[in-house]
């Protein structure tokens, strides 16, 4: 379930930056007597309602006065075995004693909690001084001072999961991500911790807080491989510099899809859950681009390669995923006009977002039009209603522009998708309806379509001023996407591109009526 393995990563996150800062209760007999448990007992639980909206700010903020009280207590009170300070057996101890009394502790995990130190803070990965401990009680109260600001919007998804709470949502997880960062980038983290030392402690977190340990070995490449593809590095470690962006760009995406998961139909008007998604696009488009900003010129394209290996969705079959790493390069770098075939470029994404706000603006419009049709208007029906919703819905030009859009498309195309059917029927009486089913199919049809022509049309222009198509154009278009429309049974694998061009440009030269 998404919702777990989100609050699963939050628990780690959580933990990974705190853990040897925290423990029980406020006094020193409390401490000593540990009459309701460790600190983290009840991290799992609490960290659930918090992303519910379900926590009160005195329970959320009594785990953090655990932290304060007891790391103050252990440093007044306990000395360490080593000169520098605390080493793994007085660590041990504590975590143990004073912060998870419920479930066993293993020894890895303690060594693991010293790498994360190591890396993070700086220092050496066998002892922790003093001075790093007053750092992790700064980063406490950091932790605290912003995860209390997300917790009113959080509340305000819970009572109403509105377009407006769950866009403020997602940019406020977001400024955490940022704030927390630029605390992060204070830090002389001076190691970086290995997979073998950090997913065994992954599986422990989620096996202490109710969650699923298997998880690790489901997701645990794909988030290895994505790591390096965000903040580049290796995919077998965490660079003591990757912490800070690994912050800030995971709560910037994490944002995202909080909001897009927690969205219910019930409180969207027609077109709104399309205008939601498109703030959304909108918004990862700006978080895409600060990750290639990271990598210079570009996202080298093989770093594609192991995350599309093992990205963990059972319907990309290997013949599939290889037809995607196959064609990526000629789609990113000429489809979508990237311009470099080694690297995904901010044009690349900038050409993407471009079709995907066009198409889904047209679609907002369309949707909040047949409102108010029936299923099945003719053209002159539609271009009715179209005209009413123009003049009667106070929108910016744009919205105008798009409305004056869909009109010309209800004029340009016949009918062919009845509602809720992805079958053409070739019927007469088909050909005088506009299903709203069918102009949706319409609208992308003619966005891709037109973009199509603008990269690979090379023949004269025509009255209109855009080059026409040849057949030697249909050929580089068929052999740039050829791995990808094989797999997805979408050509015949026996046909050369040749061969397919060829017979897809003479069915439209003898069908289509302007041929």
């Amino acid at each position: 379930m998404p919702s777990r393995r989100i609050r699963g990563a939050i628990a780690i996150l959580l933990s990974a930056l705190v853990f040897a800062s925290c423990g029980t209760k406020k006094s020193a007999d409390r401490v000593l007597t540990q009459e309701d448990g460790g600190c983290f007992d009840q991290l799992g639980d609490r960290v659930s309602r918090f992303f519910d909206g379900r926590i009160d700010d005195a329970e959320w903020n009594a785990t953090f006065d655990c932290v304060n009280d007891q790391i103050t207590f252990f440093k007044k009170y306990v000395r360490g075995s080593v000169p520098e300070g605390y080493d793994r057996s007085d660590i041990g101890a504590m975590v143990r004693k004073f912060l998870i009394t419920k479930t066993p502790v293993s020894d890895q995990f303690i060594a693991s909690i010293f790498d994360i130190k190591s890396s993070v803070f700086g220092g050496s990965a066998k002892v922790i001084t003093e001075k790093e401990i007053d750092q992790f009680l700064v980063l406490s109260e950091v932790l605290r001072k912003e995860t209390s600001a997300v917790l009113p919007t959080l509340r305000a998804k819970h009572r109403s999961p509105t377009s407006t709470n769950l866009l403020a949502l997602s940019d406020r997880v977001s400024e955490f991500g940022t704030n927390v960062s630029r605390y992060l980038r204070t830090l002389r983290g001076s190691a970086d911790v290995r997979k073998e030392s950090f997913l065994p402690f992954v599986r422990e977190i989620l096996a202490m807080h109710g969650g699923d340990p298997t998880l690790v070995d489901k997701y645990g490449d794909f988030v290895r491989n994505l790591k390096a593809l965000v903040v580049g590095g290796s995919a077998e470690v965490i660079e003591s510099k990757a912490w800070p962006v690994l912050v800030e760009q995971g709560a910037a995406f994490g944002g995202l899809l909080f909001a897009y998961r927690d969205m219910e139909d019930r409180y969207f008007q027609p077109g709104d859950e399309d205008q939601f998604e498109l703030e959304l696009a909108r918004r990862a488009e700006i978080a895409v681009q600060k990750v290639i900003r990271l990598h210079g010129a570009g996202i080298p394209l093989g770093l594609f390669d192991p995350v599309i290996d093992t990205v963990p969705w059972s319907e990309l079959t290997p013949a599939k995923r290889s037809a995607i790493k196959t064609d990526l390069s000629a789609i990113v770098s000429r489809a979508l006009k990237g311009g470099d075939p080694e690297r995904l470029t901010p044009a690349a994404v900038e050409t993407a977002m471009g079709l995907v706000d066009s198409g889904m603006r047209l679609q907002v419009q369309l949707k909040r039009i047949y409102s108010n049709l029936g299923e099945d208007p003719d053209e002159i029906g539609f271009e009715s209603e179209a005209r009413k919703y123009l003049f009667s819905a106070a929108g910016s030009e744009q919205q105008r522009d798009d409305v004056s859009t869909l009109i010309e498309i209800a004029k340009t195309y016949e009918g062919l998708f009845p509602e809720g059917s992805n079958q053409m029927l070739f019927t007469r009486e088909m050909r005088g309806i506009r299903t709203r089913n069918d102009l949706i199919r319409m609208e992308w049809f003619r966005i891709a379509v037109q973009h199509l022509f603008s990269v690979y049309a090379t023949g004269p222009k025509a009255p209109s001023g855009r080059r026409v198509a040849q057949q030697s154009d249909l050929i580089d278009l068929t052999k740039d996407f050829l791995e990808v429309l094989q797999e997805w049974k979408l050509s015949n694998p026996k046909m050369t591109p040749e061969d397919m061009a060829t017979k897809r440009f003479r069915e439209a030269n003898l069908f289509m009526p302007v041929s």
